[in-house]
């Protein structure tokens, strides 16, 4: 109400409402509130549910279970409104002004069905993290499972041998344990000078000093143990898309092929040519009850011993808690991957080991953001006008465990855009491997993939609607300068999270869909019987609203009436213009341009876009020239 300049309750009609609802799930999809992530999750059966949210069968409990993100959170928000209207009696007695409208008025606007419609939209503007952001973040987990986990996991183990060895007074003990730490030296990775990290800590005096010293080293210790872990789950969020639910119901074991571990199955690829590394767990949403399930995590040549780096992640996780599981309080936890304690420093006592949550992994993500990665040069904005300031104020705290998967959807459609129809239908596929590879059994990761797409339109056309929108070439780039007028008036006065809310309405409503690609934009859907790669493949429709992807290529693209260029695909034609004209002067330079014709076609026409875009050509190298 503050917020939106209301001043009492007899202002709160059924737009004020929508306007909630609105900023509502705005709020779910950017908050940093570990509360939400995974809070679907959880649900068993439908004495689960608040007792709004039962229903004659499964219908209610279901779409509870398929929410998303902020089902719970929005449902608590939205009681408000209950209260608010069976106070009225109260109220007017009071004198003060009452709800002028029901809130929940049928079981359709009931507020389980309500809090889920919240969570679904919450969910879709979950944005994929910024190239700027999640490239460190990757990079930092790759190195952190590499020589410092098997640090982290040599040193474990000889500490717990030598404690079970060890016998004194508890004083004594501790002194040989702080002296032990102390000598461990961390490895050197190559291309570096010294260890990744400097001793757990030093060797001091005896007494009270030393006890503390022992216990800040076992501490540290502890944390290192939790940062391994927290790197393997990112480096399995980032390449294998999974939801961070079904990560915690991974089981461990090493009885597998060739030493790998028994949650992951190696299996020959179709053509023969590639081993496929598929992880089998349990999928939990859209299950009445948690079914098998497997996914791609890595593929490699036949006869090499590569591991991949989500391969790489499973292995490092079942030894670094293997002994922690003999420690677990259940059967459950005992079988379980990952596992945690609330012990001070590392395990020891037997029943003090017990399942991962969530909410752990979503806290141990932040931490390791923290603590390993150097967000604190971050812009306000990168050059696609995405937000970094909020990861450089927060060192990463705000970021979502469910931003992976948004992030890897968008990766795949921008490793190789051709998946796009095998994504839109079951998202299994990244590039070769997963085109040969069945990655399992997860239908719910069609919308991480279509929110992105949708997220990105919304983007394109929110840049549209400013005073100095980004440059634009090709020649669907008229149409939308011909219709830009007609597009700021969708936003009209609106900015931030308003403006946003009614850019995508629009497009939703009219069912507006751009095809990204590295070379530019295809805006096939706008007139799809226009679309040359259609036409050229014999294949054109009104009914087309995908390209089509065997036809395609960046000659056709570019003088297609549906296309258009900007900014973010300068680097592009940068290099295509680079390599073409390169060809084209190295044949000039030899005297025989005979074959070339298409070479040189190729170089004016990136010359073109790049003129069109504002680039400066970049100086071309000839190989042999005078």
């Amino acid at each position: 109400m503050i917020q939106r300049g209301y001043g009492h309750f007899g202002q709160l009609d059924e737009d004020a409402f929508r306007i909630f609802l609105q900023d509502l799930a705005a709020d779910l999809a950017g908050q940093d509130d570990p509360g939400v992530e995974g809070d679907n999750e959880a649900f068993e059966s439908d004495a689960d549910l608040p007792e709004d949210g039962r229903a004659d069968g499964d219908l209610e409990i279901e779409a509870a279970r398929t929410a998303g993100i902020g089902y719970w959170t929005a449902y608590y928000r939205l009681l408000v409104w209950s209260y608010l209207w069976r106070q009225r009696p109260a109220l007017a007695e009071a004198g003060l002004p009452i709800l002028p409208f029901q809130p929940f008025a049928d079981r359709d606007s009931s507020i389980a069905a309500i809090s889920k419609r919240v969570a679904v939209r919450a969910l879709g503007w979950v944005r994929p993290l910024p190239d700027e952001v999640a490239a460190p973040i990757m990079e930092a987990a790759v190195r952190m499972i590499g020589s410092p986990a098997n640090d982290i996991i040599a040193i474990q183990r000889a500490y717990n041998e030598f404690r079970r060895s060890n016998s004194g007074t508890n004083a004594e003990q501790t002194q040989k344990r702080r002296a032990f730490l102390a000598t461990f030296r961390f490895s050197t990775l190559p291309g570096e000078s010294a260890p990744w990290r400097p001793p757990l800590s030093t060797v001091a005096p005896g007494g009270t000093v030393a006890r503390a010293e022992a216990l800040k080293a076992t501490l540290e210790l502890r944390e290192l143990v939790n940062n391994v872990c927290d790197a393997a789950v990112i480096v399995l969020q980032s390449a294998a898309g999974q939801r961070i639910g079904e990560i915690c119901g991974l089981e461990a074991g090493t009885d597998g092929q060739a030493g790998i571990p028994s949650c992951i199955e190696v299996r020959r690829s179709h053509s023969g040519l590639l081993d496929l590394f598929l992880l089998k767990g349990k999928l939990y949403k859209t299950r009445s009850a948690p079914v098998d399930a497997e996914w791609l995590i890595g593929s490699r040549p036949v006869g090499t011993d590569f591991l991949p780096p989500p391969v790489r992640a499973v292995e490092v996780l079942v030894e670094l808690f293997r002994p922690w599981r003999d420690l677990a309080a259940d059967e459950r936890a005992s079988r379980s991957l990952i596992v945690t304690s609330r012990a001070n420093g590392l395990p020891w006592k037997p029943g003090t080991v017990n399942t991962v949550t969530n909410l752990n992994l979503l806290d141990g993500q932040k931490r390791f953001v923290e603590r390993h990665v150097d967000l604190s040069r971050l812009p306000d904005r990168n050059p696609r006008e995405e937000d970094l300031a909020r990861y450089r104020r927060s060192r990463g705290r705000c970021i979502r465990t469910h931003q992976w998967r948004a992030t890897f959807a968008l990766y795949v459609n921008r490793i190789d855009n051709r998946l796009v129809p095998a994504l839109a239908q079951q998202f299994h596929h990244l590039s070769l491997a997963m085109t040969e590879g069945y990655v399992g059994s997860d239908p719910t990761l069609l919308g991480d993939f279509d929110s992105s797409l949708m997220q990105r339109t919304v983007d394109f056309f929110l840049q549209a609607t400013r005073e100095n929108p980004p440059a634009l070439a090709g020649r669907f780039a008229e149409i939308i300068e011909r219709y830009r007028p007609e597009i700021a008036a969708v936003v009209g006065g609106r900015t931030g999270t308003d403006a946003r809310v009614a850019v995508e309405e629009w497009v939703v409503e009219h069912d507006l869909r751009i095809w990204f690609a590295a070379h530019g934009k295809c805006f096939m859907g706008f007139n799809p019987k226009e679309a040359r790669c259609h036409e050229v493949a014999g294949t054109t429709s009104w009914r087309n609203q995908k390209p089509n992807y065997a036809a395609r290529e960046t000659s056709i693209c570019a003088g297609c009436s549906c296309f258009a260029v900007d900014g973010e695909h300068g680097d592009y034609w940068e290099t295509r213009y680079r390599a073409n004209q390169g060809a084209w002067l190295a044949a000039v330079n030899q005297g025989d341009t005979r074959g070339y014709r298409a070479v040189r076609a190729r170089a004016e026409q990136a010359a073109a876009m790049l003129r069109a875009l504002g680039r400066e050509f970049p100086h071309v190298e000839v190989a042999g020239a005078a």
